[in-house]
């Protein structure tokens, strides 16, 4: 579990200078959380594994809400988001669950030659995303324009590891 506040103490935009070389600056951004830095990050995971090399694990991660760029959703300028075709630059908080199952095929036989040839002989197979939940996991604003990149949707996967 991590738990954190992540936010500029101070920071004023520069935009550049003027001819003179005076600095012209923009927004102030003090006090507002640092873009893509989530309050709260957890993970859980309840595993069960045997001496006969049979396992299986559920999990579950939560991330906190994200912002997508250091004006945190205009915090200080909360009218902007009034504005006709304003779009909201939050990564809303999301949970998801995995679960996986795993065999040690050579714990699981007797031994033999098969057994002295292959210390190890493993086949692992996963489920992530298992309630299909559709959320980003990162974004951006280029040239005013909010992206958001998506999470993979439910998804399955196995691997075959061999030891020597």
């Amino acid at each position: 579990l991590n738990l954190s506040e992540n936010f500029f103490k101070e920071y004023l935009e520069v935009l550049g200078t003027d001819s003179t070389g005076t600095i012209i600056y923009g927004n102030d951004y003090s006090g507002n959380q640092i873009i893509l830095t989530p309050g709260i990050i957890g993970n859980i995971s309840l595993g069960y594994f045997n001496d006969n090399g049979i396992g299986a694990y559920v999990s579950m991660q939560h991330i906190g809400k994200q912002y997508l760029d250091n004006s945190e959703n205009e915090r200080k300028n909360p009218n902007a988001r009034n504005l006709p075709g304003y779009v909201n630059k939050v990564i809303e908080p999301y949970s998801v669950i995995n679960a996986g199952l795993s065999f040690n095929i050579s714990s699981l036989i007797k031994r033999n030659s098969f057994t002295g040839i292959f210390k190890k002989l493993e086949i692992n197979f996963k489920a992530n995303n298992i309630f299909n939940v559709l959320y980003e996991t990162s974004g951006s604003i280029s040239g005013g324009i909010s992206y958001w990149i998506p999470a993979a949707t439910r998804n399955f996967w196995g691997e075959v590891k061999v030891g020597f």
